[in-house]
């Protein structure tokens, strides 16, 4: 320890650090050094402020490698180095000594291991305690003095200065678990906060979805939370220009004006849109807002622009719309093969898991994708398929696999349906007709075959590059079909995972927020099933509607075309992210009435009679669903900010002034609720998602 101390100066009282999670700080207080025995000497390196998001200072650096050991081999990203050869060593940047304009893509994980301040995030300084943001020029002459007096009396009355510090700080940090909301890997951490400021994002080790792994977004993206631009409070156009108004008069108008449709146009007159990133308990009130109250199935969410494709393909194959496992599955299976993804950049939590496996344990990596992606630069087959022939390669892949007795044949006749019709179907898909339409050479597809024939286990992965395209259903199910033919279904580190985009994607839609389906994916048709729902919700079947509503793309035509009269969007960018916004934008205009709930005002809202303000994930709680179908609790970091309200409390209210009060006074409510009556989720309750685990062991049983 001593010659740690050596490489650090402890000013721990005035260190932005001094939070109780230093490590560092916290051995020299239980060791009860008393001195410092070799003298602290500066290092000739100034403090590298030049990422956006944290700082390193070699000055206060102990070059114990925890940082470089996170990127070499937990995140792979392989930046980091220590070069202990040089007069005086530091930590490198791709060889260099700043950070900007090296490789580090900023997942923050070399500061999330870092025992002392050497980096720390740039939201952590300088206000994270009383005396930290004190001038430079005080606090150096301070530190000198106090360095001095140190070897006079010791350390320890100086260190337990610093435990009186550290222990006021704690008295004012709230760690609060939350779950990410950019991407569907579902990461699971504690946020620090001090009143409304967000201090930092700090990974714990048994978050199931990512451990301490965290990417850019995760570790450092909340900055909009207390964005000055956030909607406050309800707004409502008057000549054609917005101003703000209270809640009360807000709901009136929408009650006034969804009535008044309704009574004149019918149900099927209005149409709505629930967030994929909102949560499954507001997922669940909106389709249920719909259906009961204006007996429409008119509801959907942003998975039809993105994942609706691969839930066809594989509720066409295996009758599930999910993944098939779990991303241990993943990383313990011997093949993974990528179709279509970036994960690297959009998933680079579990890109992280694979480049560990790949690097670490043997596993084999075969990417197939236009563009020559991280992903691709890293496998051990790369193939640059031409644009939308990835239907192609998939059908030959599988002829190849029965051609030459790569098929599980023994899976196929006992667990597998139609095998002799799909197989005739495949005889177009020789690897020359394949080669002729994806670019591909006859040797690159037939390395890729022998490679997915001889993989013991093989897990396939794909998203937008594959869903949207106009046949993404149809290669989907070619993507699942090619998995059947070899036996990768039905066992660990096997299977199809398409990756969720947003981080509640999969959670609307398992909670119903679609045309077709209520909560659980039972059909809006079968008789038995509208039975049910009217029985649990109090009323006849004949007040559900038992036709399949509108898509999001069709409540677009039919507003467009004047039969939707009535839209209201929940936390999605629809102006942008339906096909041809213009057209888009003009049946929004065409509208009799339109009500927009989000966080910001988006391109979406300008086209909207009522604009009420919602609240992010951290100033509610709630559960979301992640790729691998976790169902994860999250609790609220911050209180609402302004006049803003949680989405669930403002659905319960407007479904109240509609006259019908449903009195849920928690989401755990209204999950109870969805529990008792959707199938898949019996058992599922707040107090069991209090230990995160239960999640996926409840999807196992």
């Amino acid at each position: 320890m001593d010659r740690v101390l050596a490489r650090h100066e402890l000013y721990c009282t005035v260190c932005e650090h001094n939070t109780g999670d230093c490590t560092l700080h916290n051995a020299v207080s239980d060791m009860a050094i008393p001195i410092q025995y070799y003298p602290y000497e500066r290092k000739p390196a100034e403090k590298d402020h030049t990422n956006p998001f944290y700082t390193y200072d070699p000055d206060q650096c102990i070059l114990c490698g925890r940082c470089v050991e996170a990127c070499q081999n937990v995140e792979v990203n392989e930046t980091l180095s220590i070069d202990y050869t040089a007069d005086h060593p530091r930590v490198l940047w791709d060889g260099g000594e700043r950070i900007a304009g090296s490789s580090c893509v900023s997942c923050g994980h070399c500061v999330t291991v870092c025992p002392c301040n050497a980096l720390l995030e740039k939201t952590m300084q300088p206000n994270a305690g009383p005396f930290t943001n004190m001038p430079e020029t005080v606090k150096r002459p301070l530190i000198d003095v106090v360095k001095k007096l140190e070897n006079s009396i010791g350390a320890g009355p100086v260190t337990g200065v610093s435990l009186i510090d550290m222990a006021m700080r704690q008295s004012e940090i709230k760690k609060t678990k939350t779950v990410c909301t950019y991407c569907g890997v579902g990461c699971s951490f504690e946020m620090w906060t001090r009143d409304r400021h967000i201090l930092k994002v700090q990974p714990v080790a048994d978050a199931p979805a990512n451990g301490i792994s965290t990417c850019v977004k995760g570790k450092f993206g909340w900055d909009f939370v207390n964005d000055p631009h956030r909607l406050t409070t309800p707004l409502i156009r008057e000549q054609g220009r917005f101003r703000p108004a209270s809640w009360d008069e807000a709901l009136a108008v929408i009650v006034q004006r969804l009535t008044q449709i309704h009574r004149q146009s019918g149900g099927n007159s209005i149409g709505f849109i629930g967030s994929s990133k909102a949560s499954n308990e507001e997922a669940y009130l909106t389709q249920k807002i719909a259906r009961l109250i204006f007996g429409t199935n008119n509801v959907d969410n942003s998975s039809r622009y993105c994942q609706n494709p691969a839930t066809q393909g594989l509720f066409r194959t295996v009758g599930h719309g999910g993944d098939a496992g779990t991303i241990k599955d993943m990383q313990q299976a011997s093949l993974i093969i990528i179709v279509g993804s970036n994960i690297a950049e959009n998933h680079p939590v579990i890109a992280s898991h694979i480049k560990q496996s790949h690097k670490h344990h043997g596993q084999q990596l075969l990417v197939v994708d236009p563009r020559r992606h991280e992903m691709a630069e890293r496998a051990d087959l790369y193939l640059r398929i031409k644009p939308g022939y990835d239907m192609v390669w998939a059908s030959a892949m599988a002829r190849y696999m029965f051609d030459h007795g790569y098929a599980d044949e023994a899976f196929l006749a006992e667990k597998v349906n139609n095998v002799a019709e799909f197989r005739a179907s495949l005889a177009p898909f020789t690897l020359n007709y394949a080669s002729q339409l994806t670019g591909l050479s006859v040797q690159e597809l037939t390395n890729a075959a022998e490679m997915i024939g001889q993989a013991k286990s093989a897990c396939l992965l794909w998203a937008m590059g594959i869903t949207q395209h106009s046949h993404g259903s149809d290669t989907s199910t070619a993507l699942s079909n090619l998995l059947l033919v070899t036996g990768n279904y039905g066992k660990p580190s096997t299977g199809g995972y398409p990756m969720r985009g947003h981080n509640n994607v999969q959670g609307a839609s398992d909670f119903g927020c679609l045309s077709n389906v209520y909560p659980g994916y039972e059909s809006v048709t079968d008789p038995a099933v509208r039975q049910k729902w009217a029985a649990a919700w109090g009323v006849d079947p004949e007040a559900l509607s038992a036709e399949e509503g509108a898509d999001n793309y069709r409540m677009i035509e039919q507003a467009h075309q004047g039969t939707l009269k009535a839209m209201y969007i929940i936390g999605e960018e629809t102006a942008f992210a339906d096909a041809h916004s213009t057209k888009v934008h003009e049946a929004f205009s065409r509208l009799d009435f339109m009500v927009v709930q989000d966080i910001f005002m988006s391109r979406t809202a300008e086209f909207a009679d009522v604009v009420l303000p919602a609240c992010p994930s951290v100033e509610k709680e709630g559960t979301f669903v992640n790729t691998e179908r976790r169902i994860q609790r999250f609790y609220e970091v911050l209180p609402p900010l302004g006049d803003s309200r949680p989405d669930w409390r403002i659905l319960t209210e407007l479904a109240s002034r509609l006259g019908h009060p449903w009195y849920y006074q928690h989401p755990a409510d209204i999950m109870a609720e969805a529990a008792r009556i959707a199938g898949i989720f019996a058992g599922v309750s707040y107090d069991r998602l209090a230990v995160t685990a239960l999640a996926c062991q409840r999807r196992r049983q």
